[in-house]
């Protein structure tokens, strides 16, 4: 899989696109992590979750962004022929063996039905059956993003939820798998809003009308809210947030 077209929901979000493209060709050393991904053979090998986030919010919010000062640089492939965890292992490996320095870890995707509840708890869950499933369920939006550079160089965005919330600064709880006490302590750990100083921190609430479904850094102004909140499943309706919660916050 070199494209994603389910992670659209309306033709503005191909701009978007466009606009993530160009942070990531703009940094070098996203641009050769990427090169090693694909050339490293791994199969339907991409990176994501919090270096995306990083890239953006840290130009957009923070002071910048360093690769090498990532906690990992999270690269999700799809392997179904071989569940093992010494996969998981070989992989990452191989792609420090390429490139050392860089704090990889590969997962195959197409095993995480294997050791997810035993990790987190729960009921038994499905196995996914695409890359595109697996970004889905990432606890918050704004990670529930994946690039890839195929052959030709074009970067791929997979991207189930669209891309809003990855760069308009909206820090939301993806309710697929996290529940509501996970999220608050993800926003307890990572403290979005002391990560990024150079942005303003506004809770809303756009899902339950709860305290905390939201953590909102924002510096611009004429980034409002999304209107939609995108859902991963096509069977369902978008549902329309309150447009009392199309508030900006700026510093």
């Amino acid at each position: 899989m070199t494209a994603l077209s389910a992670g659209w929901a309306d033709p503005a979000d191909v701009g978007r696109g466009d606009e993530l493209r160009e942070l990531v060709r703009a940094n070098a050393s996203l641009m050769r992590a990427l090169t090693v991904v694909r050339d490293s053979g791994l199969p339907d090998g991409w990176i994501g979750a919090g270096v995306l986030r990083d890239l953006v919010w840290g130009h957009r919010y923070g002071d910048g962004f360093d690769l090498r000062a990532v906690r990992d640089v999270d690269v999700p492939f799809f392997d179904p022929a071989d569940l093992s965890r010494d996969n998981d292992q070989r992989a990452t490996a191989r792609l420090a063996a390429i490139e050392p320095g860089l704090p990889w870890e590969a997962k195959n995707q197409a095993a995480v039905h294997t050791w997810y509840p035993q990790r987190f708890g729960g009921p038994p869950v499905p196995p996914f059956r695409s890359i595109a499933e697996a970004v889905a369920t990432r606890p918050e939006y704004v990670t529930a993003v994946a690039i890839h550079l195929d052959p030709d160089n074009h970067i791929a965005v997979c991207a189930p939820h669209g891309l809003d919330d990855l760069l308009d600064g909206v820090w939301r709880r993806n309710p697929t798998r996290v529940s509501e006490q996970t999220f608050q302590q993800r926003v307890a750990r990572h403290q979005p809003a002391h990560r990024w100083p150079m942005s303003a921190s506004l809770p809303v609430f756009p899902q339950a009308g709860r305290a905390g479904d939201q953590v909102v850094p924002r510096r611009w102004a004429p980034a409002a809210l999304p209107g939609l909140v995108r859902v991963s499943r096509p069977d369902r309706q978008p549902r329309r947030v309150d447009q009392r919660l199309r508030r900006v916050s700026t510093p």
